[in-house]
């Protein structure tokens, strides 16, 4: 992907009205294959509307997977989607801040132009 059509989905996601940004670390190494299989699972999760996500790597290997989720049931969200993720690794979930959009999605973003990057949109 080059850098104008990264602004361009930069644009288009920092518009959408997201309720978490998420972040888990694994606590094994993965396989592309299974990543994205989990990552499909928890996509289709009844509570999940919209979700983007992208995955990094920590210096140890691991996979590391930000994410961002539109919901309209804040609060229910809020206390059952992190119970799916505590299997996976240590996981931050925490309200999004509309103010920090266009920053938050752009350093999702930053995978894009990477030749091996994996990410998911729903």
């Amino acid at each position: 992907m080059n850098s104008k059509q990264q602004d361009e989905l930069t644009q288009w996601l920092s518009n959408k009205n997201y309720n978490f940004y998420v972040t888990t670390t694994f606590k094994n190494k993965l396989s592309d294959e299974t990543i994205n299989r989990k990552m499909e699972h928890f996509s289709n999760h009844y509570l999940i509307e919209e979700l983007f996500w992208v995955r990094e790597y920590t210096t140890d290997r691991k996979p590391h997977i930000h994410m961002v989720i539109k919901t309209n049931k804040i609060l229910k969200s809020y206390n059952k989607l992190p119970k799916l993720l505590k299997d996976w690794g240590n996981t931050d979930f925490r309200l999004f801040e509309k103010s920090k959009s266009t920053r938050c999605i752009s350093y999702l973003n930053k995978e894009y132009h990477h030749q091996n990057s994996l990410w998911g949109i729903k």
